[in-house]
């Protein structure tokens, strides 16, 4: 098994672990009236000319929100048929809506560096690592 081959079975096992964390906590929860959402996307990037996968998970309960994701940003091998990953990006959030327009909000997103086909490491992304917390109005 060469290291592009380990790399992406830890990330599957990674990303298989975070859904079974995730569901093993937020179920219980699901017993006051809540949803579960999630979202899987590709795309593509025309700045960097590459392209980016994401998996969010969010569950929404009473004045709660609970969010967390992982983002792979990737380009094409110039030779085959499969892309090499360069970057991670994991966040997690929470928000409190108190009343109907006003929010609270804490969130994390770390950047880690992936080892890719191209054989090397690419760590120390700009803004790699960040929390914020926030007062918000939503309308």
């Amino acid at each position: 098994m060469d290291n592009l081959e380990k790399a992406l079975a830890i990330a599957l096992i990674g990303l298989f672990a975070y859904f079974l964390i995730m569901l093993f906590i937020l179920v219980p929860l699901k017993a006051e009236p809540s949803e579960i959402h999630g979202e899987l996307s590709f795309g593509y990037i025309g700045e960097d000319q590459d392209y980016c996968t994401e998996f969010v998970l969010s569950y929404e309960f009473s004045i709660f929100v609970l969010q967390g994701g992982i983002e792979t940003l990737m380009e094409q091998s110039p030779t085959m048929i499969f892309f090499c990953p360069y970057r991670n990006t994991y966040s997690f959030s929470c928000r409190i809506q108190p009343f109907e327009h006003l929010y609270v909000e804490a969130s994390h997103q770390c950047t880690h560096a992936v080892w890719s086909y191209r054989k090397q490491f690419y760590d120390n992304f700009e803004g790699g690592n960040r929390t914020n917390f926030k007062i918000g109005i939503r309308w």
